[in-house]
């Protein structure tokens, strides 16, 4: 894999122990696609629900197709030069901000 990361930027995290990376993961037409299908999801489940949701855990484990950006060349492109090659997907979230919540979304 080709690092996406600059020597500083790698050190910075090994320093600090945390990177704003500030450029865009993905294209747009990719971006567009996960952000279609997450709203989809989300969706889904509050229709299911009969609510809506601000925070989903897990959604990789009931949605596999999630797995095709998480795990995707670009995003690993950027954890192994901080982590090395041996990189596991334990756990991803969904936090949503709703229409109209006046709590501040992190």
């Amino acid at each position: 894999m080709d690092s996406r990361l600059r020597p500083a930027q790698v050190r910075f995290y090994r320093d600090q122990g945390y990177l704003i990376f500030d450029k865009p993961v993905f294209e747009p037409e990719t971006f567009t696609a996960l952000r279609q299908h997450i709203e989809a999801r989300l969706d889904a489940w509050t229709e299911a629900l009969g609510k809506p949701l601000d925070m989903v855990d897990w959604p990789h484990f009931v949605d596999p197709k999630l797995n095709e950006w998480l795990l995707a060349d670009r995003v690993l492109d950027l954890v192994e030069p901080l982590i090395g090659p041996d990189i596991a997907l334990f756990a991803c979230s969904f936090i949503t901000k709703l229409p109209g919540a006046s709590k501040a979304a992190p």
